[in-house]
């Protein structure tokens, strides 16, 4: 007696993954050289922009030291709250300043630089962080000089212009707060997605 059975399928040997691509490191370079200068760059016209914008703060010499928010008026020394909202304005501008060119440049490094995204975002954390120190030095060199020198041989009631220097380092987090904004966005929003609606991610080029 026989039976016609069908033959045992025999499963094929798994098949191995082909070797894996070579990292592109000369392009991340190159990525990372663009975005770092292009941070620069921006850094040095932002800070440009914030000098020409802003109004320094006055202030006034007594015992040759300069004396910030206060003018002279006959004999008295007064509270001068306009100078007052100069200093505050030229922190508040910085920042906003900051925090345009932060996004800007780091919406347009997620935009063009895909080869590696994590390469992407320590090369813009690094690059923002170099804008806004450039901005500051850049707006401080270009604006007026410190008055406390000036103060120490000045007469008493004489009116200095400050600088635009500032204590602090909360405002230096405007440019690497925004540019992380900008970048994570637009990596949120031009990611591809599968037919699933998850994440397919990005293949390097």
């Amino acid at each position: 007696m026989t039976t016609d059975l069908p033959a045992p399928e025999i499963p094929a040997p798994p098949s191995h993954p082909g070797p894996r691509p070579p990292v592109p490191w000369r392009g991340i370079a190159v990525e990372g050289a663009v975005v770092l200068a292009v941070f620069a760059l921006a850094g040095a016209v932002v800070g440009w922009l914030w000098e020409r914008w802003v109004t320094p703060p006055d202030g006034v010499v007594f015992e040759g030291e300069w004396r910030l928010g206060y003018r002279i008026e006959g004999e008295f020394f007064v509270g001068d709250f306009q100078s007052l909202g100069h200093g505050f304005g030229v922190i508040g501008t910085y920042v906003v300043v900051g925090l345009v060119g932060g996004l800007v440049v780091g919406t347009a490094a997620a935009l063009l630089c895909r080869r590696s995204e994590l390469a992407t975002l320590a090369f813009v954390v690094v690059g923002a962080v170099l804008a806004g120190i450039i901005s500051y030095r850049l707006g401080v060199a270009l604006g007026p000089a410190d008055p406390a020198a000036a103060a120490s041989s000045a007469a008493d009631g004489t009116m200095l212009a400050g600088s635009l220097g500032f204590d602090g380092l909360s405002p230096f987090v405007a440019w690497p707060f925004a540019a992380l904004v900008g970048l994570t966005f637009t990596y949120f929003l031009t990611s591809p997605r599968d037919s699933g609606g998850t994440g397919a991610g990005r293949h390097p080029s």
